[in-house]
């Protein structure tokens, strides 16, 4: 009997707890999955980095696909920390923001120029390749 009188009242408790943090419970949420995204995001920018260049001797343009994939990451993390900046009541500074999201403009620009330079290796030695016969 007490066990289910405990399981009332921690319900109770619950409920009560609801219905005082409703508003915040869903910008919690939210946060909750603005910052998720966003460490997934940031932690797969230099594993693809890396893939690519791993891949980069191959026979294939795939290691410029996966820079596509690298800069459309940065993208995504301008728009999750703008979101962050905008939404969330994090108490940091947009200045702060505004140099995380420099970062990324900086990061995609050197990713674009290495993704130009990594083309026109592919393009030339393509033409000096020989096409090996069976």
């Amino acid at each position: 009997a007490a066990k289910v009188k405990l399981n009332k009242v921690k319900g109770i408790a619950a409920k009560a707890a609801l219905e005082i943090n409703k508003g915040d419970t869903y910008v919690d949420i939210i946060e909750e999955s603005i910052i998720k995204s966003m460490s997934i995001t940031a932690l797969s920018i230099p594993h693809l980095i890396a893939e690519s260049h791993s891949k980069r001797f191959g026979e294939s343009t795939e290691c410029l696909k996966i820079l596509d994939e690298v800069m459309l990451r940065c993208n995504k993390m301008v728009v999750y920390l703008e979101q962050t900046r905008d939404i969330c009541q994090t108490g940091i500074e947009t200045a702060r923001f505004k140099e995380e999201i420099d970062k990324y403009f900086y990061i995609r620009r050197k990713v674009l120029n290495l993704q130009r330079v990594w083309r026109k290796y592919i393009i030339e030695n393509s033409k000096f390749q020989i096409p090996i016969s069976k």
